[in-house]
């Protein structure tokens, strides 16, 4: 028989019942419970995708900076890119004030090393049937297939976006001193995989547009110097607590603000040699400017910045975006 003929007659024979085929069937798709769905690295292929393209490795430190006056702990991680991918969000009801989550993890549709990959993700919310409650369906091709069957009503687009950092599940992020947070599961491609989830400490942000809102970092450098006060650029201990995670990067609004975005453009301050920032301090809660308005008047309306007379020598818009999200509180992402 040909082999064209024989695969498409084991497939048929699975899809029967008979044996299990090379692919999964519509029936394989949704799994009785999570212990059902296989961890990414019982896929060798892609867990090495997965370990080439996450960018991180091991435990990820805690950096400080100022946000609306206040001394902030953030993290830097990959991804750069405004336009979101797409994720599904299971919901026990679903209304016009938001999604009771059901006890699910999001689905992905993309993973690292795949095109259109990106930790922003537009939630596309699921009600989950009576019917289709303790069933996981690990994958969209599992939802669609739920819906087909009537297990889930049809997805609806929120019009939010969240934060969903896909790693190898060896990263861990510091969450105190000492302390580092590992890794929660969520699925993608019909399996487990390891991702660092803000969703629930940092809530499902509107997006005004198609694109993830950028807002601005303020990295401070003095006159007459070549690197900003920043102790992982320098590599010094600039305030003298025994690490080099402290700096006087300012970041334009604070977690609570409802226009707060992990995705920041990087904005170089130069700033009088007088000024006084944490090294002169010695104190990393402590430095002459702590806002952007310190600094520079912001329009409410398109985010432009124009220097306070005085207040700065000068200062460029980069363009260049970073991912860094700001910690919600100690212990916690």
């Amino acid at each position: 028989m040909p082999l064209r003929l024989r695969l498409a007659f084991l497939s048929t024979f699975a899809l029967a019942g008979g044996v299990m085929g090379c692919q999964e069937t519509s029936s394989e798709l949704i799994r009785d419970s999570a212990g059902d769905v296989p961890f990414v690295e019982s896929d060798p292929a892609l867990a090495t995708q997965l370990r080439d393209s996450d960018a991180l490795e091991g435990d990820q430190p805690r950096f400080t900076a100022f946000a609306n006056g206040e001394n902030v702990r953030y993290w830097a991680l990959p991804g750069d890119t405004r336009a979101p991918a797409r994720a599904y969000q299971l919901c026990t009801t679903l209304s016009a004030a938001g999604c009771a989550p059901a006890p699910h993890p999001l689905v992905l549709e993309t993973l690292p090393g795949e095109p259109g990959y990106t930790p922003f993700v537009r939630l596309e919310r699921v009600l989950v049937r009576r019917s289709g409650m303790d069933r996981h369906f690990p994958s969209f091709d599992a939802v669609s297939e739920g819906v087909r069957r009537g297990l889930l009503e049809a997805p609806q687009d929120s019009g939010r976006y969240t934060h969903v950092v896909v790693v190898g599940d060896d990263v861990r992020l510091e969450v105190d001193q000492d302390v580092y947070a590992a890794p929660t599961r969520v699925y993608a491609r019909g399996f487990q995989v390891t991702a660092f989830d803000f969703t629930e400490t940092h809530g499902a942000r509107l997006l005004e547009e198609s694109d993830v809102p950028v807002r601005n970092v303020y990295v401070l450098r003095r006159s007459g110097e070549a690197l900003p006060i920043s102790e992982p650029m320098r590599e010094l201990d600039l305030t003298g607590d025994g690490d080099q995670r402290d700096s006087s990067n300012i970041f334009g609004v604070d977690l609570d603000d409802f226009d707060y975005t992990p995705l920041w453009q990087v904005v170089q301050v130069e700033v009088s040699d007088a000024y006084q920032g944490i090294d002169t301090f010695g104190d990393q809660g402590q430095s002459d400017y702590r806002e952007a308005h310190d600094m520079f008047d912001v329009d409410i309306a398109d985010y432009s910045i124009t220097p306070i007379p005085g207040a700065i020598v000068s200062h460029e818009e980069t363009g260049v975006l970073l991912n860094c999200p700001l910690q919600s509180a100690p212990g916690s992402l």
